[in-house]
């Protein structure tokens, strides 16, 4: 179908292909040279061929681009500026990072303190308050009992470290510091065990069943065999 001459003389000219390429290419071209411009590139530039001009003997040299522009400052207000405020950025990430070093310590004294008032809590549900020195073999009657069903079932290795005595602290700095597992049935289970067995040692039935079943220590109970066996380990002599 013909095109009505009205409509075609309506209709706007057809650009060649080159002279869009062309028009495009001016168009990146000056927005190149305005970022230049704004970039302080164009004058850097300039610079360092007067520094070229002025101080380089050998124009061949290859590493004159990366030594120049290593070395260049910009001195103008708006450089200047940038450099200032570089600065400050180094210096409260500097502060930053010191300030994070604080709270991990901070963090860590407070952890420490933590636990040590659970260790010296524990100490106190077992002994009393009074109590500064006890022995592997105290600990382990006054867990599980003194009477002799209690005593036969005792493995060799708390049996023979049983006469090895620790003060108040040794004990509280090697409780504060056992495997998260073993603490928490420590400070969880075992101080309000003791709280509810008023005095009397808490695990003495389980363990006297056991032993009537032809059963071990372990066998009564998993985690408190794990720590008597763990004391029995450290403050026994070999320990």
């Amino acid at each position: 179908m013909p095109i009505n001459p009205d409509d075609a003389a309506r209709l706007p000219p057809m650009i060649q292909a080159e002279e869009v390429i062309e028009s495009q290419r001016l168009k990146d071209l000056r927005a190149f040279r305005q970022y230049l411009v704004e970039t302080k590139a164009t004058e850097c530039l300039m610079k360092m061929f007067q520094h070229t001009a002025q101080h380089e003997m050998r124009l061949d040299n290859p590493a004159l681009l990366k030594e120049f522009l290593g070395a260049y400052k910009d001195d103008s207000d708006e450089g200047l500026e940038a450099d200032r405020l570089a600065g400050e950025n180094a210096e409260l990430r500097e502060a930053h990072e010191q300030l994070e070093a604080e709270v991990r310590a901070l963090e860590a004294d407070v952890d420490e303190a933590q636990r040590v008032v659970a260790s010296r809590k524990l100490w106190k549900a077992l002994f009393g308050g009074d109590v500064e020195e006890m022995t592997v073999g105290g600990l382990y009657e006054r867990l599980c009992g003194g009477g002799a069903d209690a005593l036969s079932l005792r493995p060799p290795d708390i049996a023979q470290a049983a006469a090895d005595a620790f003060t108040q602290d040794e004990f509280c700095a090697w409780t504060s510091w056992l495997n998260d597992d073993l603490r928490e049935w420590l400070i969880e289970a075992l101080v309000p065990e003791l709280a509810a067995s008023a005095g009397a040692p808490p695990f003495e039935e389980p363990v006297v069943a056991a032993l009537r079943c032809g059963q071990q220590l372990v066998d009564a109970d998993a985690k408190l065999h794990a720590f008597l066996a763990t004391a029995a380990a450290r403050f026994g002599r070999g320990g």
